[in-house]
């Protein structure tokens, strides 16, 4: 059919249970898409609690053994994805050279370290550096905060997502970082929930194909 990737369910902690794979079935599918330059996701998407987390890091180290692309979780805030789940999934994938992308809820803003992009929406930004005060109406005060994360969390590519105006794009380049106002286009949209995702999900796509930071970030 000519798609490129397939999405697809882990064995356990996925959202549709009975749509679950095993990893044998997982494996045969990376090894037949990776023939026509097609890639493998796999989701770990639901609720998994303290007891379960020996498992679920188990059944990850499983996923990258096989080969898989990428693995998508997802939190909403919950705390579900603890601060020890983070740095074990961040230590594999620095081991074998995978890019980590992040869009960080307030529970676990300040734990994802060398990551190459970390996508927060403004309000996501004030919680994360506990100041309500920051405000999009002077982007230079929120200059020094995304500064520090930066440095501190060796952050390559910061996104502020700003709403209708836009997106504030901060990246390292010979050393220093660099920030770039993109502005938004308006448009007439009724819904925009999910529209974080859709941000985060284009951004990854197109940086991992190499294109460039700024017309990434404008697309």
């Amino acid at each position: 059919c000519g798609a490129d990737a397939v999405y697809m369910g882990a064995p356990k902690f996925g959202a549709r249970v009975n749509a679950g794979n095993s990893i044998e079935d997982i494996k045969s599918l990376v090894i037949y898409a990776h023939q026509y330059f097609a890639k493998v996701y796999v989701t770990i998407n639901t609720i998994f609690y303290d007891n379960e987390i020996n498992e679920v890091e188990k059944l990850i180290n499983e996923l990258y053994i096989i080969g898989v692309d990428a693995i998508i979780f997802q939190d909403h805030d919950k705390g579900i994805i603890s601060d020890k789940l983070i740095n074990y999934v961040n230590e594999i994938n620095l081991t074998l050279n995978i890019p980590i992308f992040v869009d960080p809820k307030n529970k676990n803003f300040k734990f994802s370290n060398k990551c190459k992009l970390f996508k927060p929406n403004l309000n996501e930004l004030k919680r994360g550096v506990k100041d309500d005060f920051l405000n999009d109406n002077n982007l230079n005060n929120l200059y020094p905060y995304i500064n520090n994360l930066m440095n501190d969390n060796e952050i390559e590519i910061f996104y502020t997502t700003l709403g209708d105006k836009g997106i504030l794009l901060s990246f390292k380049e010979s050393g220093d970082i660099i920030h770039k106002h993109i502005k938004g286009i308006k448009r007439n949209v009724a819904d925009v929930a999910g529209a974080g995702d859709s941000v985060i999900s284009v951004a990854t796509l197109l940086t991992i194909n190499n294109c460039d930071t700024i017309k990434t970030s404008i697309i």
